[in-house]
C-alpha cells in the first residue's frame, strides 16, 4: 500500500495490530501546510479517500482492489456507495499513537489537533467520526447545527492544551490493565515528549492524575507500550526502556512510605556498541 500525501503534515504515523492479527494503520489528512496555503485539506470527512482515517487490513489477505492484502469483513464501509471498503473510522486530522484494549478491545487514538490541543479518541465498532474539520469553525454555527453535528460526531475521551500546561506532544496512550497496580486498572494512561504521565478520570468530570515517576520523571518518553500482561513500557529518547513495578518492601524495623513505583531497565539500545 501506497500513499502520494498531497502536503508533507500530517502523514501515515503509526500501525498496530489487533487481536485477531489485523493490522491498523494511522493515516493523516495530508493537509497542505505552505505558507498562504494553510486550510484543512477537507479529507478526513470523505469516504471516498484515505486521509484522515484509520484504516485496518489483513497482511495475510488478497481481496483488495491491487491484490496485495485483504479487507476484513468487519470493516463498517464496506457497503457504502463509494466508500473505500478499507476504512474504520474518519473525521481525524493527525493521528498516531494507535493501541488497542485489550478486555474491551476498544482502539486508542492519540491525535494533534492545531491549535496545541492533544486528545485521545476511543473507537468501540468503527464507523466513527471524530469531528475534523467539521468542529473546527462550529463558534460560527447556530444552536441547531451544533446540536446535529453533537449526534454525528464521536466525542472525545481525553484531551489536554498542552499550551496552557507545559506538556508535550502526546507520544502514547494504553488503556491499563496489568495487575501491579489496582487503583489504575481501566484508567487510560497518556505520555507526552515531556517525560510525564497522565492519568485521566474522567467520572471526576474529566480531572488528570500526574503520576510521580520519580528518577524518571523529565525524560523524554517516544512511546508508551504494555508487556503481555499489560503492565507498563517506557520508551525513552536515549533507548532505554522502562518497566513500571511496585518496590520491594523498605521497612527496617520501623515503617517507611513505599513509593508508588520503581523502575527497572530492560534494554538499553544507548549502550550497545
Amino acid at each position: 500500500m501506497r500513499f502520494s500525501q498531497p502536503g508533507r503534515e500530517n502523514n501515515v504515523t503509526s500501525i498496530t495490530f489487533d487481536p485477531y492479527g489485523h493490522l491498523f494503520l494511522a493515516v493523516g489528512d495530508g493537509a497542505h501546510m505552505e505558507v498562504d496555503h494553510r486550510s484543512p485539506s477537507k479529507n478526513a470527512s470523505s469516504l471516498s479517500n484515505a486521509y484522515g482515517k484509520i484504516l485496518p487490513i489483513d497482511p495475510m489477505g488478497r481481496n483488495s482492489v491491487n491484490g496485495k492484502y485483504g479487507i476484513p469483513r468487519t470493516n463498517p464501509f464496506q457497503l457504502v456507495s463509494d466508500a473505500l471498503p478499507e476504512l474504520w473510522t474518519f473525521g481525524l486530522r493527525a493521528p498516531h499513537s494507535l493501541s488497542f484494549d485489550p478486555f474491551l478491545q476498544n482502539l486508542c487514538i492519540g491525535e494533534s489537533s492545531e491549535n496545541g490541543m492533544e486528545k485521545v479518541n476511543i473507537s468501540e465498532y468503527g464507523g466513527e467520526h471524530f469531528g475534523w474539520d467539521l468542529l473546527r469553525d462550529n463558534g460560527l454555527f447556530s444552536l441547531v447545527s451544533n446540536s446535529q453535528l453533537a449526534e454525528v460526531v464521536t466525542a472525545l475521551t481525553f484531551s489536554i492544551d498542552r499550551r496552557s500546561q507545559s506538556m508535550g506532544m502526546n507520544t502514547g496512550n494504553v488503556i491499563y490493565r496489568g495487575e501491579n497496580f489496582p487503583s489504575l486498572a481501566g484508567r487510560l494512561i497518556v505520555a507526552n515528549e515531556s517525560g510525564d504521565l497522565v492519568v485521566s478520570q474522567p467520572e471526576l468530570q474529566g480531572q488528570l492524575q500526574l503520576l510521580d515517576l520519580g528518577p524518571l520523571s523529565g525524560r523524554r518518553i517516544n512511546a508508551l507500550r504494555t508487556t503481555p500482561a499489560g503492565e507498563l513500557l517506557i520508551l525513552c529518547a536515549d533507548g532505554s526502556i522502562f518497566e513500571l513495578k511496585k518496590t520491594e518492601s523498605t521497612t527496617e524495623g520501623s515503617w517507611k512510605r513505599k513509593p508508588l513505583y520503581c523502575l527497572r531497565t530492560i534494554e538499553s539500545t544507548a549502550s550497545r556498541s
